[in-house]
């Protein structure tokens, strides 16, 4: 609501009128000018959200991205134990093969 419009719709309650007492014009346009205000902080809080989402979008990404990462680390890792574990197992068959050659 503006000012002046405010001011109206006070000096109108003042004297008890209220609003009936104002011309249909002058609460028209009070009514209009409340909505606007509320038409302009719906539209914010909207902007708040939509900025909100972007940011939890970004989040999003870097997580994903940094799980992937991590996936792609753990997979080598995973790759390189299982490699030392067959030279491991290979060492074992050579050193059991060359002790039974020992006891012959």
């Amino acid at each position: 609501m503006c000012l002046q419009s405010k001011e109206k719709l006070i000096n109108s309650l003042k004297e008890g009128s209220g609003i009936e007492g104002l011309d249909s014009h002058t609460a028209s346009s009070m009514e209009l000018e409340e909505m606007r205000h509320e038409r302009d902080l719906q539209r914010e809080e909207v902007q708040k959200l939509l900025a909100q989402i972007q940011q939890l979008k970004a989040e999003l990404q870097d997580v994903e991205t940094q799980q992937v990462s991590e996936a792609e680390s753990a997979r080598e890792q995973l790759q390189d134990f299982q490699e030392q574990v067959a030279d491991q197992r290979r060492a074992k068959q050579e050193l059991e093969a060359e002790l039974e050659r020992q006891k012959q």
